[in-house]
């Protein structure tokens, strides 16, 4: 009965030094390690509920709230164009085609913004995007990114 004790005080000891040498640790510091010609794809996704007030609208008397959701997703990628000796790299980062999907009152809405094409699509009809942001966005965005991850 004795050594059963001894044991069992022990192994909980073993495993109480184990946690707290692992919680001890403060953190890990990761970092980047670019290489040029190197191309990173993602997707983002999200989703989003919230509601709209409405104020002030003709023949309105009080405050309207009108529930509404959203949800994209949007791939995009990141080419590693240059690397200094620093690790920083020059970046080139593009946006794929964005889908949205906007409901609100039971009626939902598809909305496609494809930056390369320079269109968006919304209720089976396509125009184009604003020059302002074809222009801003079409090309990519070019940025420096240290390997610590700062812009």
């Amino acid at each position: 009965m004795q050594m059963r004790r001894l044991s069992t005080l022990t192994v909980l000891l073993v495993l109480a030094l184990a946690a707290g040498s692992v919680l001890a640790q403060d953190s890990v510091l990761l970092r980047y390690k670019f290489t040029a010609g190197q191309v990173y794809t993602y997707q983002l996704q999200g989703h989003g509920e919230g509601q709209v007030v409405v104020r002030g609208a003709p023949g309105q008397q009080n405050e309207q709230a009108i529930p509404v959701a959203m949800s994209f997703r949007m791939p995009y990628t990141m080419a590693v164009e240059e690397v200094d000796d620093q690790g920083n790299a020059t970046l080139r980062i593009t946006l794929g085609p964005i889908h949205l999907v906007v409901s609100s009152g039971g009626k939902g809405e598809e909305v496609d913004i494809d930056l390369a094409a320079g269109t968006v699509t919304a209720g089976g009809k396509v125009q184009e995007l604003p020059a302002a942001v074809q222009s801003m966005l079409a090309d990519g965005i070019t940025l420096k990114m240290s390997p610590l991850g700062k812009v």
